[in-house]
């Protein structure tokens, strides 16, 4: 998600209504559940233990549905979920200090 979204200048809200495939539903679903619970998880340990909990939606958006879609609308839907995940982290764990980021 990070590495997907780190170049993007432009922040982009999630529209809802607009997501057409079961796996960008399911992957917001489980974003807005995590959210809270991470926002207050305080440690990297309590971060990581709400996260994994969303790596099956990632891994299914991931295997099921092109994020750089030609319609720019369902595209920038789709980047906005994926940096609500990377801001999750923000103040907790920096992906820059790994390798590939």
């Amino acid at each position: 998600c990070v590495r997907i979204t780190r170049d993007i200048s432009e922040e982009f809200k999630v529209k809802p209504e607009k997501l057409i495939m079961d796996e960008e539903r399911a992957l917001f679903e489980s974003v807005e559940q995590a959210a809270p619970i991470v926002s207050n998880a305080g440690t990297v340990n309590a971060f990581i233990t709400e996260v994994e909990q969303m790596v099956p939606y990632i891994n299914q958006f991931f295997d099921n549905v092109l994020v750089m879609d030609k319609d720019s609308a369902v595209k920038e839907n789709r980047l906005a979920i994926l940096q609500k995940i990377s801001a999750m982290s923000i103040g907790t764990a920096d992906y820059s200090q790994l390798e590939g980021f």
